[in-house]
């Protein structure tokens, strides 16, 4: 998260107290975690943590209980064979509002989930969680803070876990969430965009993005009309989302309308380097065997002459790492497109943004990347950049755009609020975009032995004409 925390020295003690536990280098100060036995609080509000905790006691030489390999023998680490996934499962969409705002999840991994929620007056942090329908596990911190997140480590991929949140004696409802597969392993998520002003119509894509069950959800922006305005973070993304929050992880890009307001920063869990708390708006994280970049469109990202600034150098080695480069799938998101055929009054006073045109959509082309998911418009538009699919997907509750200019990589336009849903599966990865009525009317399936060949595409026949809507 991005507001300061005390105790960043404690907590790494604890971090490396353990032989053999998965310290995690982006994870901020005041985080909590977890251990293979349940915890107790301690007084100054870090979770007790003695050599009894651990596999190994203190006397314990740190090679014992472990199998040594000389590095002329050891073995090469084979993943698991990609399995196609089951048939999804339906998300219940129940909220629950003992609390401000939660709990929600973010920052998902195989191993790690984080639980955060918001309370309206400053009181500890508790997580009762376990696995199948238990509660016997318990993590948490006494420091007394109104936005709460802890941090649970230690978790077995592709698993159903329970959880409760408590916090100054009030207890949420139950909720489950289930942790990220294994690298090699499908994923199903679904993406929304520019939802802002139109809380009502978000509010429907909520309920159709858990009928069809995701395991992420992702999002490229403008999630509310002004993000300086604290009551709109509830009124238009926390509160229409709250059902699907408390049980599907989210993260999301900053648009422009976020106005990199502190609200974001601290509601939001996003992993970033310590010394470096502005790129919490541009990180990448691995879920399954789909890599997403989520890139923050604000920031200086072109170079300049030969000069490559901070922002871009962060942005290309995150697309260029290994992380990204061994995954199945990239995806990349940020809110500003490259091309748009579309804007609010039916001239192109922006036909899109001139260092994504130019520089961010080709790199992220050279490195492999599959989609670029964009906002800004407030419209659906589908082409192509070499090897990569460029969408714009702004439908998620603003007032629509109408169609003013044609671009020759740009070849199917909508103007209807939309969401978009995704399967990276072992072999392929299908995208359909679903309007409000649930009418799949685009869609592109990419078969991962033939980069930037449209193995199926929509649209449907008969598209409606785009249509203006003055109301921006």
């Amino acid at each position: 998260m991005g507001r300061s925390r005390g105790a960043m020295a404690a907590l790494l003690v604890l971090a490396l107290s353990c032989a053999g536990e998965d310290g995690r280098n982006d994870v901020a100060a005041g985080d909590s975690r977890l251990s293979d036995t349940p915890l107790e609080l301690s007084t100054d509000g870090l979770l007790d943590r003695t050599a009894a905790d651990c596999d190994l006691g203190a006397d314990t030489p740190p090679d014992a209980g472990m199998d040594v390999i000389a590095d002329d023998q050891a073995a090469e680490v084979v993943p698991p064979p990609c399995k196609e996934p089951d048939v999804a499962v339906p998300v219940p969409v129940e909220p629950d509002e003992t609390f401000d705002l939660g709990p929600y999840l973010m920052s998902p991994s195989s191993t790690s989930m984080s639980v955060m929620w918001r309370t309206l007056e400053a009181t500890d942090s508790l997580v009762h969680f376990g696995k199948d329908e238990a509660l016997d596990r318990q993590v948490g911190q006494l420091a007394a803070v109104t936005v709460h997140e802890i941090v649970l480590d230690g978790l077995e991929p592709d698993t159903r876990y329970t959880y409760q949140v408590e916090s100054g004696g009030a207890k949420s409802q139950i909720h489950h969430f289930t942790t990220a597969p294994d690298p090699a392993q499908p994923v199903r998520f679904a993406h929304f965009s520019d939802n802002q002003n139109g809380p009502e119509v978000f509010a429907q894509h909520v309920t159709a993005m858990a009928a069809w069950g995701p395991d992420l959800l992702v999002g490229s922006g403008d999630h509310v009309q002004a993000g300086l305005e604290e009551p709109l973070w509830k009124e238009q993304l926390f509160g229409p989302g709250r059902g699907l929050f408390h049980e599907v992880p989210l993260q999301l890009a900053m648009g422009n309308h976020e106005e990199n307001s502190p609200f974001y920063y601290d509601l939001m869990s996003n992993p970033h380097p310590a010394d470096h708390p502005e790129w919490e708006s541009l990180y990448g994280f691995r879920f399954g065997n789909t890599y997403f970049l989520m890139i923050n469109t604000n920031y200086f990202l072109c170079p300049i002459g030969e000069v490559e600034l901070p922002d871009g150098q962060r942005m290309r080695e995150l697309a260029e790492s290994p992380e990204a480069q061994s995954a199945t799938w990239r995806i990349a998101l940020g809110h500003e497109n490259a091309v748009s055929e579309c804007w609010g009054d039916g001239d192109c006073g922006y036909d899109g943004t001139l260092c994504v045109r130019n520089y961010v959509v080709p790199m992220l082309a050279d490195r492999g990347f599959h989609f670029y998911l964009s906002g800004h418009t407030h419209a659906y538009e589908r082409g192509q950049v070499g090897n990569l699919v460029h969408l714009i997907a702004g439908g998620g509750g603003g007032s629509l755009d109408a169609w003013c200019k044609d671009w020759p990589q740009t070849g199917v336009v909508h103007t209807a609020h939309h969401h978009l849903r995704f399967e990276a599966g072992c072999q392929t990865l299908r995208m359909e975009a679903v309007d409000l009525a649930g009418t799949v009317f685009d869609w592109v399936e990419l078969d991962k032995d033939a980069p930037g060949i449209l193995k199926d595409e929509g649209p449907i026949p008969d598209l409606p004409p785009p249509s203006l809507n003055s109301d921006r």
